[in-house]
């Protein structure tokens, strides 16, 4: 009896010679990218008191970026604007995502905004929805969940 190795007939990659993790990874960076200029264009000076991650689904959006300010106490979501609940929806939405954060961030996290969209962007990096939150806890330091030392 002789064991044999076939190989997919579907490619696990891109086509450009990549591996799905590599695929990941760069639109990552580049969401990232974004999210950076976005904070920058928006915030200022203060951008810099922000610390900036990506998350790649959170309650069924993909590549989400999460800025956060120990400092200032808050916390923005951005989301591409293809993504936005219905306005009716929204403040349910709005506590869904604290609570999501507050796991994630292990901080309480509470909305911080009106029953309204706040859209960012521009045309070279696309419409975006800034979602705003707060900290009601004035934490130290944040160690995102999974994240902590062993």
């Amino acid at each position: 009896m002789s064991n044999t190795f076939t190989l997919p007939h579907t490619p696990m990659n891109s086509g450009k010679g990549k591996t799905p993790v590599a695929d990941a990874y760069e639109q990552i960076q580049a969401a990232l990218a974004a999210y950076q200029g976005l904070l920058a264009a928006e915030l200022g000076s203060e951008a810099d008191s922000y610390e900036l991650a990506c998350a790649s689904v959170v309650m069924g959006r993909e590549n989400v970026g999460i800025a956060f300010s120990v400092k200032d106490h808050s916390v923005y979501v951005l989301v591409s604007d293809d993504g936005r609940p219905d306005l009716s929806y929204l403040p349910t939405w709005l506590l869904d995502m604290a609570r999501w954060l507050t796991e994630s961030l292990r901080t309480f996290v509470v909305p911080d905004q009106g029953s309204e969209f706040t859209y960012w962007g521009d045309s070279e990096r696309g419409r975006f929805i800034a979602y705003r939150f707060k900290m009601a806890d004035s934490p130290e330091r944040i160690v995102p969940a999974g994240t902590e030392p062993k």
